[in-house]
């Protein structure tokens, strides 16, 4: 008897992109595609019903993103492996690339699905890595968030929630991906001493932001571009950070 498939979904916007990855894993023996989608609800709908093993998620998508559709999961039992399938450039890809997850950057090809297959293949009786997937789907383990004291107590946020921080004064507001924004009586260098070096980077004496919503670097007009959903913010970057910036990566 033949080893057992692993069961996936395919979730992209573009229908070029679904159908190029499903032909790709139609020759990878190691995998069965189940279904496919172009939107966060039907997946979830999908996901409940089938159980996939894996979902080829793509992040950026109309309405609700990748990382919306992981967040509705927190309250069902189904922890898929996660492979993001994104156009996001190396800067997003760097710090995605340290939550544990696979990526696979477009345009895809063969060769970098079979390799990421392979690795999750060999990650299957890992009950550590599969601990930390269901960690970071769950969000039940205090120890990944954050506490911020605020005037009238305190916030616990995520890192990945956390779009940007700006001093004010020395006290600090903290915008967050929900759209809310917060103080905290903690000043910007020590915020920024508690925050995850491989994601956060602070682009002026005055700003920190979150690389994975990272878009682009405009060196003429001294902008870092972060995009949040729908949402476009620009932030200023001096001359001399945008430098360092990139030797990051």
């Amino acid at each position: 008897m033949g080893k057992k498939k692993l069961r996936s979904i395919i979730i992209d916007d573009e229908q070029e992109s679904r159908e190029l990855i499903d032909n790709l894993l139609h020759g990878i023996e190691q995998v069965e595609v189940v279904a496919t989608c172009s939107n966060v609800d039907d997946a979830l709908t999908l996901i409940l019903n089938l159980k996939p093993d894996i979902l080829f998620l793509d992040i950026q998508m109309p309405g609700k993103t990748g990382f919306d559709l992981l967040n509705e999961l927190k309250d069902f039992d189904i922890t898929p492996y996660i492979i993001f399938v994104t156009a996001f450039d190396q800067y997003a890809i760097k710090a995605i690339q340290h939550s544990a997850f696979d990526y696979i950057l477009k345009p895809v090809n063969k060769n970098n699905l079979q390799k990421s297959i392979n690795r999750l293949s060999t990650q299957q009786t890992n009950m550590e890595f599969r601990k930390k997937i269901e960690n970071f789907i769950s969000g039940k383990h205090i120890h990944n968030k954050l506490k911020f004291n605020l005037r009238t107590g305190y916030i616990l946020v995520n890192p990945n929630e956390l779009l940007y921080c700006k001093a004010d004064g020395n006290y600090t507001d903290l915008f967050l991906s929900n759209g809310k924004t917060e103080t905290t009586t903690i000043n910007l260098g020590k915020l920024y001493s508690m925050l995850p070096e491989n994601i956060f980077f602070r682009i002026s004496r005055s700003t920190i932001i979150n690389l994975i919503f990272l878009n682009k670097v405009d060196r003429k007009n001294n902008l870092c571009i972060l995009i949040n959903d729908k949402e476009t913010i620009k932030l200023h970057i001096p001359a001399d950070h945008t430098k360092e910036l990139e030797d990051l990566f």
